[in-house]
């Protein structure tokens, strides 16, 4: 584990994410699913990078209802174009990271709502030319409010996206150059809460990199 990891723990216990208002529960797991399109600067070519994380999280409530901590894993699937190494090619591989949420309502139906992740995405496929592999750290972070009726919620803020790692192109293959991107910009969100301590939730990120978010959670 980097550095870093370690230091988002520690300063990321001031962030927060985003759960169901009326969970209590000390421990939650979730199932989900994120479409993320994004632009990746690989050694001064940018390429159109899509990538499918399907997973787990297991969170852990420190502070009952307003600070969390949060384990997530799962399986990666990457292509890019117009990368003439792995164009075409679906890369499969894996992620694991770490996450922390932050809530705070100010009034029984508006709440603040912030979360920050520090993942590590790892992918490779085999080629004629050898095996290509691209590998990033993804720091994420989305800071907003929501407004909660009934059993939907509403939401909607700001999301900042950054990506350092390494993957190779032509002119360095069988080495690797180092790949780049950071990108900010809006989101929405709809939750429905169908049970006590459940959620379903849809959420949308804008901009140049944008991402779809499913997530089905639930605590314990």
């Amino acid at each position: 584990m980097r550095p870093g990891v370690l230091l988002f723990v520690i300063v990321g216990m001031g962030l927060g994410g985003f759960l169901p208002c009326a969970s209590a529960q000390p421990i939650g797991a979730g199932l989900d699913f994120q479409d993320s399109h994004a632009v990746f600067d690989v050694g001064g070519n940018h390429y159109a990078t899509h990538y499918i994380e399907t997973g787990l999280t297991f969170r852990q409530w420190l502070v009952p209802s307003l600070f969390n901590l949060g384990l997530r894993g799962g399986y990666l699937s990457v292509t890019q174009d117009p990368n003439p190494v792995v164009s075409g090619a679906n890369i499969g591989g894996e992620y694991i990271g770490l996450d922390a949420g932050f809530r705070y309502n100010w009034i029984p139906l508006i709440g603040f709502r912030a979360y920050a992740s520090e993942t590590y995405h790892r992918s490779s496929t085999t080629t004629k030319i050898g095996v290509d592999h691209i590998n990033w750290y993804g720091f994420h972070a989305r800071a907003g409010a929501d407004l909660q009726i009934g059993i939907v919620g509403i939401g909607a803020g700001v999301f900042y996206r950054r990506a350092t790692g390494h993957e190779p192109i032509p002119a360095s293959q069988p080495e690797s150059v180092a790949l780049f991107e950071n990108e900010s910009g809006p989101y929405a969100s709809v939750t429905l809460y169908p049970a006590v301590g459940g959620s379903v939730t849809l959420l949308g990120e804008g901009g140049r990199w944008h991402s779809y978010l499913l997530t089905f959670r639930y605590g314990f």
